[in-house]
């Protein structure tokens, strides 16, 4: 708590002083949210590529698009000289057209008859992960290089719980709203304990 010029306690200024966990982690989720986005994107899409092989297709032929569109926007900024956007998007057009060109070898008749949906599946978070993982290092972003380095990883865990990839993607879906609500919860309840 605080005191005034008067010497009154102000309770309204020692919760403007005192940093909470939830705006911690509000911080830290609208600074990261397009990289958090793109991870929780590749894993649902591994998850349902392995539910539904068949109908999988079209989600990860929209998924390239979405991360080069990350890509454009997380990295638009730190284009110099500012005129050259246009070679900004034409080179992540170039790429992430190239990653959607051999996802699309992937899911031909031929190769679909000879690889299961869940090795398919992987091959294409692979690719996803290299192609994320080089645009950062084109771009000097380690934030783009951890999300391809984090994507990298899950493969072989993927791999090895292959029957528990859908659960754990629901129990970290789970978690992930468990920590939303339990920071949003203990963040409102310390701030009105400390209006008192």
């Amino acid at each position: 708590m605080t005191q005034d010029v008067l010497g009154t306690t102000s309770a309204a200024a020692a919760v403007t002083a005192a940093p909470s966990h939830r705006g911690a982690l509000l911080a830290f989720a609208r600074r990261e949210w397009p990289y958090l986005v793109m991870i929780v994107l590749s894993m649902a899409g591994v998850a349902y590529t392995t539910l539904v092989p068949q109908s999988s297709h079209p989600f990860w032929e929209i998924l390239a698009p979405i991360f080069g569109i990350i890509c454009i926007a997380t990295q638009w900024s730190k284009v110099y000289p500012k005129g050259k956007h246009w070679r900004l998007i034409g080179t992540q057009v170039a790429h992430w057209g190239l990653f959607a060109l051999s996802m699309q070898l992937l899911f031909l008749p031929d190769v679909q008859q000879t690889m299961e949906s869940f090795a398919i599946g992987l091959v294409v978070l692979y690719l996803l992960a290299m192609s994320t993982f080089l645009v950062g290092v084109y771009y000097a972003s380690w934030r783009l290089c951890v999300v391809g380095l984090f994507l990298g990883a899950a493969i072989p865990i993927i791999a090895l719980f292959q029957e528990l990839a859908l659960l754990l993607v629901l129990v970290g879906v789970v978690l992930i709203a468990g920590l939303y609500l339990y920071f949003r919860y203990r963040g409102g309840r310390e701030e009105d304990e400390e209006a008192w």
